[in-house]
């Protein structure tokens, strides 16, 4: 229990506050102690970090605010620019968030997070060759880093080059065969090419090394309807129900595109 407030008596206050100063004036005057130094206002870096802080939890005007003061305390913060492109990203503003992320490339081009930002960002766009060039950048600074050949993947395959972005899936498996998300785009190019079984295989491991990869059950359910296996699939629809149920309504309308008839 939070113990109650009381104010003190107006007189007794401000005795007690007249106290204080006289003795502090006492010990300043008379002391060799010097005053207290003043507080020192907030670096551009402190702010950066109380930024993500708030970010993370969710705050994303009060993060904005202070990435925008740090930008100001210092025009080179680059994770500051970086961090409040992701923002602009996640508001749909894609042409500010680029302009973010290119500012804080300009200022250190060895960010690969944002280097990977930008390119999903540019893919949100459509500029599938500039994302791609992108993510490019990313592995020549990490090669074979996993989750910039997933991203190269996705770029890839949304360009037409299935064979390019499922080589680029089985080297991310490669270099972490417990990539949970690298299994679950095997998956759905195994699929594209009309391995069916192998994708409900791939999709199996996305869920046994993450037991909470809400896609990877949707996307095994989908393709064990397709594939004639009603109850198993029924299972993974009702897993994802319970345990999800904003994707509901998502889910029952691609259950309906699988039921098509010719489909």
């Amino acid at each position: 229990m939070k113990a109650s407030v009381r104010e003190p008596a107006a007189g007794g206050h401000r005795r007690g506050m007249a106290l204080w100063l006289s003795l502090t004036f006492g010990l300043w005057g008379c002391s060799s102690q010097p005053p207290p130094k003043p507080v020192k206002p907030p670096r551009a870096e402190e702010l950066v970090n109380r930024g993500f802080e708030r970010q993370r939890r969710g705050d994303l005007d009060g993060a904005l605010t202070l990435y925008n003061q740090a930008i100001e305390l210092d025009p080179r913060a680059a994770n500051a620019y970086s961090n409040r492109g992701l923002i602009r990203q996640d508001r749909g503003d894609l042409d500010g968030a680029i302009a973010d992320f290119t500012r804080a490339l300009e200022i250190d081009p060895h960010l690969i997070s944002t280097l990977l930002n930008r390119g999903l960002a540019r893919q949100d766009q459509g500029n599938l060759d500039g994302a791609i060039a992108d993510f490019d950048a990313a592995l020549e600074l990490r090669p074979g880093f996993p989750r910039a050949l997933l991203d190269r993947a996705s770029a890839r395959h949304q360009k037409g080059d299935v064979k390019g972005a499922l080589a680029d899936v089985e080297e991310a498996i490669r270099q972490d065969p417990r990539f949970p998300h690298a299994y679950n785009s095997r998956g759905y190019l195994k699929e594209v090419t009309g391995d069916r079984a192998g994708a409900i295989a791939d999709y199996t491991e996305a869920v046994r090394l993450d037991p909470d990869f809400a896609d990877a059950y949707v996307n095994r359910g989908l393709a064990l309807l397709a594939a004639g296996k009603d109850a198993e699939a029924q299972k993974d629809f009702d897993l994802v129900g319970t345990r999800w149920p904003d994707r509901r309504e998502e889910l029952a309308k691609r259950i309906a595109e699988v039921k098509k008839p010719g489909r």
